[in-house]
């Protein structure tokens, strides 16, 4: 009971604090200290540059803050919270360089941090370190994790060593397994793989880049190049980045020639390639909707496309946003069970949803959680994440 008493006592305080800046507000406007007391006044858990968001099927959003360093949750409802803070929750794990995120069909979700070579359960807590730079522990390291994913039937967490060439899958249970390595199959290389995804029929793809190729890694361990080098007659390289699945268990393939699907049999088709006027050297998004619908964003137009029949574009979000807050610098997209699009400005250090119908809000900013007031508005803070 008394806790209670504590905790209400606690709000009461805060609501007068936030009644008392208010009241202030006029007068702080035009005096001159007001710069230092807007910096006191900037919210504790503020969002800066997102990289990756991840939707569960519930509709649940996580976005990830790679200059702020945290990861923040957006309810279905729109309430939003911080559930992890590099910078105070480290809990004895080296944690820098937040990069991926993903969300395991038992509701935990996971990044990878790329500047400690390691991958992290961040929620629920407590925070377990789930593989660390000796990879497997028997020789295969693993550096600058970048792409990671879950198997929604088996639990598998799958993460990406793009610095050490190769994947690994770790088990429920801890076991850790490298999948697929430098060589590839053997016969072909995988370097600097940069994505991954898992297909309705359990079968890993990789999107190495640097070796311009595509592999498939079936539940069974077998490995088989998908894609070698791309479409024929590209006046570009390859180099594919970017990986997505549909219900049918086709994979798409994101890449500077364009866009491929790779069919569940394996053959490779193009989709949409550079005449379409994207600048696919700057492709930062990829997914697909229930309905077989390919979106993808270009950060160098600062817009995000939805292809058509026959390779028409249609542009569903451009620099305007939802028309009162900008989409600067697009940096991921993610699509939820009921269609809904969501997508990251990484400059406009925000995340909107766009629904079937073409409705758009703006769901998270650089406000963060807003944990504290800040009275000039959303404004990015753009220094170190401070402390609590």
């Amino acid at each position: 009971m008394r806790n209670g008493l504590e905790t209400a006592a606690a709000r009461r305080r805060s609501w007068r604090c936030t009644l008392l800046a208010l009241a202030l507000l006029p007068a702080l406007a035009w005096n001159p200290a007001w710069a230092q007391v807007s910096e006191i006044l900037t919210p504790l858990n503020p969002l800066a540059a997102p990289r990756d968001l991840t939707v569960d099927r519930g509709g649940n959003v996580y976005v990830l803050g790679a200059e702020s360093g945290n990861v923040f949750h957006v309810a279905p409802s729109g309430a939003v919270r911080e559930i992890f803070d590099l910078h105070d929750e480290g809990l004895g794990h080296a944690v820098a360089g937040l990069r991926g995120i993903a969300v395991g069909s038992d509701g935990g979700v996971y990044v990878t941090a790329s500047k400690t070579d390691n991958a992290l359960r961040i929620f629920p807590k407590p925070v377990v370190e789930v593989i660390r730079a000796s990879g497997d522990g028997r020789g295969n390291a693993l550096r600058e994790p970048t792409g990671i994913a879950s198997d929604p039937v088996t639990r598998d967490l799958y993460v990406v060593g793009s610095g050490s060439e190769n994947v690994f899958r770790i088990t429920p249970g801890g076991t850790v397994t490298r999948i697929l390595g430098s060589r590839g199959d053997g016969v072909s290389p995988c370097h600097r793989p940069a994505d991954i995804v898992i297909d309705r029929k359990r079968r890993v793809s990789v999107a190495c880049e640097a070796s311009n190729n595509v592999f498939r890694v079936s539940p069974t361990g077998a490995i088989r190049e998908v894609v070698a080098d791309g479409p024929s007659n590209r006046p570009l390289a390859f180099r594919p980045t970017l990986l997505a699945t549909d219900s049918a268990a086709n994979v798409y393939v994101g890449a500077r020639s364009g866009v491929l699907r790779i069919a569940p049999t394996g053959e490779p088709k193009q989709i949409i390639g550079w005449q379409s006027g994207i600048s696919f050297e700057s492709l930062t998004g990829l997914v697909v909707d229930s309905a077989a619908r390919v979106f993808v964003a270009s950060s160098y137009r600062n817009e995000v496309y939805r292809i058509g029949p026959g390779g028409s574009l249609h542009k569903v979000l451009d620099g305007y946003g939802d028309g009162t807050h900008p989409l600067q610098f697009p940096t991921g997209l993610a699509i939820d069970a009921s269609d809904n699009l969501y997508v990251l400005g990484g400059r406009s250090h925000n995340a909107f949803r766009i629904d079937p119908s073409g409705r758009t809000v703006q769901v998270l900013d650089a406000g963060g959680d807003y944990s504290w007031l800040h009275l000039r508005g959303p404004l990015p803070h753009r220094g170190p994440h401070p402390r609590r």
